[in-house]
This record gives structure tokens, sequence and C-alpha cells, in this order.
């Protein structure tokens, strides 16, 4: 090993930077990507990798009885993925549908099921919604030859299939009764799938949102809303000549009446985020501004304890992962303090945001769940299981709560946190 292979291993790829810059890969809150679209993110880099390792197959760059598993592995955690997206959008479909404010047997087996790693189990799961909704019924029926198809993955029910050589018992080898496996045939397959996958996640869920959100008008869905607002002038304006020309322009463009587009512009004066184009706030609840203080001081406090006891480093990295482990006892026992000193209603909105931001089971909220969230929280918010402190915290050092605030059009809030969270935040994450 030479002294040059020596000073590369110890650089630091999370800390150092002297690749060229394409070798730069952003990532987590860095990556610009939003947490609720994150996963769809993590399953297009499985998919791209599919595509990229069977064109070096038909190059004849790549070993296939080596390349195999790699890529078969890729093609069968991206469906697996794909599919646990697709339920936990169902689930939010569900859960409104039927104003299911906590739980139910259903959604306690459907959480159990996202645990797993088994398909077939997914697949099962995903059709159960079909007694949910109609038009979920219809979709998943005309996709009966897809989901038929997942029945090549049976045999791997736990993902390991294609990563080692043993079972999980250490005994039995993967692959025993497999002795060829035409790679033409499973990615064609592969990309009829991913094709249909992604009309589901890209076009049906985002239609049953629309639909349960109620943010759409007989002429004008969501995303039609959402651009109207933003060729609208601010309100201060609406009473130039600019405005009637347009009004007018907006109406050819769509092709809708006035009357139609005074339905759009009533819903966008009402809508938490899309008011925010028209120089309007609708603010939700009530978040003081002393209370955004009082985090900062003791947030603070804990962090200047930490720096005399942890002299060496200057700050601290946190990760999603790392997170509990790193408060300890004194900061649970002394925020009890901090979290007696705010009001019902502020408690209640600080978990909302919190649930916005950070929720897994419960799919991709958009700003029009808040008041809902806001509701299910202030009716069981002694029997949460979630640390309600540990919570608001993590989310406040990541930055998740100034992005639930801003995602959700709250500029007050995101102004509030600007002035004193943001450089506590900045502390803690540098």
């Amino acid at each position: 090993m030479t002294s040059e292979d020596i000073e590369v291993l110890k650089l630091n790829p999370y800390k150092n930077h002297i690749s060229p810059i394409m070798y730069r890969a952003c990532v987590g809150n860095n990556s610009g990507v939003n947490v609720h679209s994150r996963d769809c993110s993590i399953i297009d880099g499985y998919k791209e990798s599919v595509d990229i390792l069977m064109q070096h197959v038909k190059d004849k760059t790549a070993t296939v009885d080596t390349v195999v598993y790699p890529l078969l592995f890729c093609c069968r955690h991206s469906i697996e993925l794909t599919l646990k997206v697709l339920i936990k959008n169902f689930l939010v479909i569900y859960r409104r549908k039927y104003d299911i404010k906590t739980s139910d047997t259903m959604i306690e087996d459907i959480k159990k099921i996202l645990k797993t790693h088994d398909i077939l189990n997914l697949v099962d799961c995903l059709k159960k919604f079909m007694e949910v909704d109609v038009e979920i019924a219809k979709i998943l029926n005309e996709m009966n030859p897809v989901l038929d198809s997942l029945d090549d993955y049976a045999f791997d029910t736990d993902g390991d299939t294609f990563r080692y050589t043993y079972k999980r018992n250490w005994t039995d080898t993967n692959l025993e009764d497999i002795g060829l496996i035409d790679l033409g045939i499973f990615y064609e397959k592969y990309k009829i799938i991913s094709k249909s996958f992604d009309y589901l996640i890209n076009n049906f869920c985002t239609y049953l949102n629309d639909l349960y959100h109620k943010t759409f008008t007989t002429k004008l869905n969501r995303n039609q809303i959402e651009e109207i607002s933003k060729k609208l002038p601010p309100v201060a304006l609406w009473k130039s000549d600019e405005f009637d020309r347009t009004l007018n322009s907006i109406c050819n463009e769509y092709a809708i009446s006035k009357t139609d587009l005074s339905k759009a512009i009533d819903l966008i004066k009402s809508h938490y985020l899309f008011c925010n184009n028209i120089g309007l706030e609708r603010k939700f609840k009530a978040i003081s501004e002393p209370t955004f203080e009082k985090f900062r001081v003791f947030l603070m406090d804990h962090i200047n304890r930490k720096r005399k006891r942890t002299t060496d480093t200057p700050y601290y990295d946190i990760t999603e992962h790392e997170s509990y482990s790193y408060f300890d006892e004194s900061f649970e026992e002394e925020g009890v303090y901090l979290i007696n000193e705010l009001s019902n209603e502020e408690l209640c909105t600080l978990v909302t945001f919190y649930e916005y931001s950070c929720s897994y089971y419960n799919g991709n909220y958009l700003c029009e769940d808040i008041d809902w969230l806001y509701e299910d929280i202030n009716n069981n918010l002694l029997d949460m299981k979630v640390n309600i402190l540990y919570d608001i915290c993590f989310c406040i050092i990541t930055k998740k709560l100034r992005q639930a605030f801003a995602d959700c059009g709250q500029l007050s809030y995101v102004s509030l946190f600007d002035k004193y969270l943001l450089d506590v935040s900045n502390l803690y994450t540098a």
C-alpha cells in the first residue's frame, strides 16, 4: 500500500470535497427533494440502476452471470418500495374518506405489512383498498395482469435472494431451484411493471388526493388552480385595469368562464399555500413569538452544556436514526417545564407540523390536511405514543419544522423560525 493510498483512506467522504463536482451527491435534506416525495426519488435511483446495468449487458461490457445479482435486486427493491408508496397513499385516502382519526384493525394490519419485504403480501395489502373506493377498484382490476406478473418474485420473500449466497438460517443456499434466468424477458416485464406503477403514483394517487381534498372545480383541477394563483397579481393590485386583462387572459388560456374563474379565485384565497401567491396568508392556529424564543433558549442551553462536556467537538452531527440517542436525560427532564408552559393549541399545532413533515405511515400529506391532522392530534394528545419533546426539537434542529411551515403557507411562522431558531439548527447540524 502506497503513502498516497493511506492518505486517501484518511479522507472523510462526508466532510472532504476534493473530487470533481460531478462526483458529489446531494442527499437527505440537502438533496432538494421534499421529504414527502423522497421515496419516489429513491425508487428512481434503483430504476435507473436497472437500466444502466442492463445496457452494460447489451453492450457486453458486463458479465451477465455476475451482474444478474445487483440487477435483479434493484428490480425487486424498486417494486417493493413502489408498492409501499402506493399503499401509504391509499391509506391517506382511506382515513380521509371514512374520517378515521386514530386507527382501526385494517390500519394496524397494514402498518405491520409495511415493515415486511414480501412483495406478494404487499400486493394483497394493495388489493384490500379495492373495497375502499370504486376508482381504486377499477384501476387495480385493470392492472391485474401486472400484479399477477409479480409472482416472478414470490420465492424472494425477504429481499435477500440476490444479495447473499445463504438464506437467513445460514444452512440453505439461495437459488437452489433456479438454474437459469432470462434477463431479456425479466427486463422487458420489469419495464411494463414500472410504467404501470408510474401511472398509479403520478396520476391516480394525485387524482384521488385532489378529489378528497376538494381543491378543484368542475372545470379545473388542483394543479391548474395552483398555476392560476401564480398568474394572478397581488390582491393589492386587483382594482387595476391590468387585473381585468389578466383575468381575460386566464379565461382564454384555460377555456373557462368568468364564473368558473371566480370559483377558482375563491379557493385560492382560502387555500393555505396558494393564497401566498397573491400576497395573502391564511394563518393556521397561533404559535406565539415567545414560544419560539423559549425553544431557542432551551436548545442553546442544551448545546452549551454539551460543549462544556465535549470540548473537542464544536458542533454535533444529527441524523434521523441517532437523534433520540443524542438527547440525554437532563434534556427530557428540563424539557417537561417547557412543554407544560405551552398552551394546548400551541402544543397541538407544533405536533401537527411535526406529523406533517415526518410521518411515514400516512403517506404524502398536502397542506389541506393540517386541519384534519390538528383535530386528530387534539383528540388524542394524551394517548399519543410519540415523545413530544424529542419530536418537536428534532423537527427544529433538522429544519423540518421550517419546511413544514413553508409547505403550508405559514410565512409568519417561517419568519419567526428564521429569527429565533435558524442559527440554533445550524449549530446542531453544521
